[in-house]
């Protein structure tokens, strides 16, 4: 498990990679943020978003073993159904694995899975390349997202570098933000015969992928989660960015606390708990009680129990 983040990034959404990290340690995964100092991606792609395929390639064949399965995470991606595993999801063959978004026609780029080989590398490689082929300013492409519609149409062999024609939309794109249709009809040109399934590269490398269908992977925007939370569905969800909501700190448990190197608890005023987030709830009953109960080294701030040292 790993995902792509600064310094600065990763203090930001601290919280949610301890939340990652809990779930690895308790499903015996391994969860590594890497950091974006790598030189020679950072000399090639400007484009965070680009680069991030290109040291992922770079870390899984520097630092990990061959074969290894690594489920690579958008930093606003928290554990919801934290005892399911991935198993599900990690046992395909295939060599990279990717899925549909709920909510439109795209394929999404943030989360995916890769078989650590030569063949996964390379279509990560290659994923970045497209830094250099994307629409010019003020054109809306969605980096990464936009060009991973034509990188998976080209290798397996639905469109032409040079001729194809849903490329020729991507590269005539000139509509802002402000005007998403043009781009949209550029991702439904290039979902055209990409379903839901197993695919195969045509050029012979024998690299496969997998696309999941709607709700059928292992995240989620978590708006759009369409199961209980007792059911069997997605593990993650996606789009749980700072500042967290008070509901986002109670449904996923997020711990704001500033973790003290003195103290293994937090003063709540009255008794005492390992986090601020936890001195509002009753530990013998699991009831949540809330303010009254948020003293001492802890603070209640929007509707949060949080340390009252805590920063951003």
């Amino acid at each position: 498990m790993v995902a792509v983040a600064d310094a600065n990034f990763a203090k930001k959404y601290r919280p949610i990679f301890e939340k990652n990290q809990q779930y690895a340690d308790f499903h015996n995964y391994k969860w590594h943020v890497i950091g974006t100092e790598s030189k020679n991606c950072s000399e090639l792609y400007k484009d965070f978003f680009f680069r991030k395929h290109c040291m992922v390639a770079e870390w899984m064949e520097n630092s990990i073993n061959k074969d290894d399965v690594v489920v690579v995470f958008d930093s606003d991606v928290v554990p919801y159904r934290s005892n399911e595993s991935l198993q599900n999801w990690t046992s395909n063959s295939e060599d990279i694995v990717l899925y549909e978004r709920m909510w439109n026609t795209e394929i999404a780029a943030g989360n995916y899975i890769a078989r650590n080989n030569p063949r996964a590398r390379s279509f990560l490689r290659e994923w970045s390349k497209f830094e250099y082929e994307v629409p010019p300013p003020p054109a809306f492409h969605s980096s990464d997202n936009g060009a991973i519609h034509l990188h998976v149409r080209r290798i397996v062999g639905l469109e032409d570098r040079e001729t194809g024609f849903c490329g020729q939309l991507y590269h005539n794109l000139t509509a802002t933000v402000k005007n998403l249709v043009p781009y949209y009809q550029f991702v439904d040109c290039a979902r055209q015969n990409i379903t839901a399934g197993r695919m195969d590269a045509a050029d012979g490398s024998g690299l496969t992928l997998r696309l999941l269908g709607k709700s059928k992977a292992w995240v989620v925007d978590g708006v759009y989660d369409p199961f209980r939370p007792d059911e069997f569905g997605p593990v993650f969800h996606h789009g749980v960015k700072p500042p967290f909501t008070a509901d986002a700190i109670r449904k996923y448990g997020l711990n704001l606390t500033v973790k003290q190197t003195t103290n293994s608890t937090v003063s709540c005023g009255g008794h005492y708990a390992q986090y601020c987030t936890l001195c509002v709830i009753d530990l013998k009953t699991g009831v949540w009680v809330g303010e009254g109960w948020c003293h001492g080294d802890c603070s209640w701030v929007d509707g949060v129990c949080v340390f009252s040292k805590y920063d951003l």
